[in-house]
């Protein structure tokens, strides 16, 4: 005898026992349908598609309002982080419904969204310690590389992260020259060896 199927109702808090009899994604989707139900909007689900990306490395989850898609971490298919699927899921999720029923004003955290997590069964929280996340581990922050700019007429040097077009020799401008600089890629060590250089 094949067991019953849960009402949508039981899914506030899944059961991640019952992923054997349904699979993850479709949990997920009776979870969307559900909260679209208890927000008052009944076609919330077919407004929703997510997907599990490996390239989200900082955050759990991230969605974009006006076309329905939520990115989740790959790390939340792990069996230890089921629950969090389904947190983050719904912190997505609540962003989207908040656009949907508020427009594009609704602040992104603001009482809106807290209500509607406190709907789908949740804490509202914007941010989740990483030490309880199974897989999650947040490494060395990453350099942006650093750039040269050399002004060919005064041969004044700059050294600043980020590539931009725009910076202008002062010197040369306020002397009315266009003060158009040459950017070049740094190394770290050519940095340090200049740096040294100085002293």
């Amino acid at each position: 005898m094949s067991p019953s199927p849960r009402p949508i109702e039981a899914l506030a808090e899944p059961d991640i026992s019952s992923a054997s009899l349904l699979t993850l994604s479709k949990l997920l989707d009776l979870a969307l349908v559900k909260w679209g139900q208890k927000w008052g909007i009944p076609r919330f689900a077919g407004n929703v598609h997510y997907t599990f990306s490996e390239r989200l490395r900082g955050s759990l989850g991230r969605c974009h309002q006006q076309t329905g898609m939520v990115q989740l971490n790959h790390l939340l298919r792990r069996p230890a982080n089921r629950l969090l699927l389904f947190e983050t899921l719904a912190h997505e999720s609540a962003h989207i419904a908040a656009y949907l029923l508020h427009g594009p004003s609704v602040q992104p955290h603001g009482p809106e969204w807290k209500w509607l997590l406190q709907q789908a069964g949740f804490k509202p929280r914007s941010a989740i310690p990483s030490g309880g996340i199974d897989g999650f581990h947040v490494g060395p922050p990453t350099r942006r590389p650093l750039y040269q700019y050399l002004c060919p007429v005064c041969q004044l040097r700059h050294v600043a992260p980020g590539k931009s077009s725009r910076l202008r020799c002062r010197v040369c401008v306020d002397a009315g020259r266009p003060g158009v600089l040459e950017v070049t890629r740094v190394t770290v060590s050519a940095t340090a060896k200049r740096k040294g250089d100085n002293e």
